[in-house]
C-alpha cells in the first residue's frame, strides 16, 4: 500500500483504512444477519445512513479479523492520524487547489470539498442500501444483494 493511497483514502472522509475495512469485512461475513453493521433487514434508511448515526455496541457487530491491518505500519499511521488527514485531504487540499489554481477559494470549499464529499458519501451509502433493494438477486435467494442499472450508475459500477 502506498502513502498516496492512504492520503487519498483519508480524503474521502469515510473512515480510516482499518476502521472501514473492519466494517466492510464484517458486512460481507455477516450479510443480512443481526451482526451485519449495516444490514438491509433493518430498513432502507438504516442501511443507507442510519448505521453511521446510531452508536451500536461493539459486541452487536460481528467479528471481522483485521490482524493483517494492525501489523501494517502505514495503516496504523493513517488510523492514528485519521482526523487530521481527513480534514487536510478532504477539505483543505481541494479548497487549496481551487484557490491557488484559479482563485476560487469559495468554490473550492463548497464544490471541490463539501459537495464532492456529500455526493461521494451518498454514492457509497447506496451500495449498502439500494444495492440490497433494487433489481434482481441472481446469486443467492437467501441474501439481499441485488443488481440494478440505476444502482450501478449511482455507485460508480457497484450495483
Amino acid at each position: 500500500m502506498s502513502l498516496s493511497l492512504a492520503l487519498l483514502g483519508a480524503g474521502a472522509v469515510e473512515g480510516s483504512i482499518q476502521w472501514w475495512s473492519r466494517g466492510h469485512r464484517a458486512h460481507h461475513r455477516w450479510t443480512d444477519t443481526e451482526k451485519d453493521p449495516y444490514s438491509a433487514h433493518r430498513g432502507l434508511i438504516f442501511s443507507h445512513i442510519g448505521w453511521m448515526l446510531v452508536k451500536r455496541p461493539g459486541w452487536k457487530i460481528g467479528y471481522a479479523d483485521v490482524d493483517d491491518l494492525q501489523k501494517n505500519k502505514l495503516v496504523q499511521w493513517q488510523h492514528e492520524k485519521y482526523t487530521t488527514l481527513a480534514l487536510l485531504m478532504g477539505i483543505f487540499f481541494p479548497t487549496l487547489i481551487a484557490g491557488l489554481g484559479w482563485g476560487d477559494w469559495r468554490g473550492g470549499f463548497y464544490f471541490a470539498a463539501v459537495t464532492r464529499l456529500v455526493l461521494l458519501h451518498h454514492a457509497t451509502f447506496c451500495v449498502n442500501s439500494l444495492a440490497h433493494y433494487l433489481g434482481e438477486g441472481p446469486y443467492d435467494d437467501r441474501h439481499s444483494p441485488r443488481d440494478h442499472f440505476l444502482t450501478a450508475l449511482l455507485t460508480f459500477g457497484e450495483g
